[in-house]
């Protein structure tokens, strides 16, 4: 599974927002945490350390409910 779908995948189950929605998320995310939007196409194992931490941040992040 690449890191776009991960980070979108709770937001799937739960139904929220449409798939652009999704995507534009997702982008926001990766973009808050230091990674381009394009990393949402790239497998966790093709980071760096460094990066493969800031790829699992976003999990963290999109827990945002009020």
């Amino acid at each position: 599974m690449n890191v776009g779908k991960a980070v979108a995948e709770p937001l799937v189950i739960h139904g929220i927002g449409t798939a652009q929605e999704r995507k534009e998320k997702v982008a926001a995310l990766l973009t808050r945490v230091g990674l381009t939007a394009d990393a949402a196409e790239r497998y966790p194992h093709e980071f760096s350390p460094a990066s493969a931490s800031a790829s699992a941040s976003p999990g963290r992040l999109r827990s945002n409910r009020r």
